[in-house]
């Protein structure tokens, strides 16, 4: 029942890094939110991609399918979608965002 932030990245990106780093460093402007960092790189690598930044680990997850990757019709990394908590896509970003316009994009509920 919460508003849903999915960030797809890559491991070798430097705008996904800094994307991340953006978010790490602003994670309370985003609290109420359900945020999910998904890779199509295997679940090992995106732990130790993981450990670099002050998150926590569990918001990092592996669609090692590409089956995400495939429904959201991801062309480049970073991608940001915003869906409301009735699961409904509210926005999109293709590439690096500041962190205001996301939180600018996220419902008050």
């Amino acid at each position: 029942n919460k508003t849903i932030i999915v960030l797809y990245f890559k491991t070798n990106c430097q705008f996904c890094v800094d994307e991340i780093s953006s978010i790490a460093e602003n994670i309370e402007k985003i609290n109420k939110t359900k945020l999910f960092l998904v890779s199509s790189e295997n679940q090992d690598r995106i732990t130790k991609f993981a450990s670099y930044f002050k998150i926590d680990k569990h918001y990092f997850f592996s669609d090692k399918t590409g089956e995400l990757k495939n429904e959201l019709n991801v062309k480049s990394c970073p991608s940001i979608f915003i869906f409301s908590k009735e699961k409904e896509l509210i926005k999109q970003f293709k590439g690096v965002v500041p962190i205001e316009k996301i939180v600018a994009e996220i419902p008050n509920e």
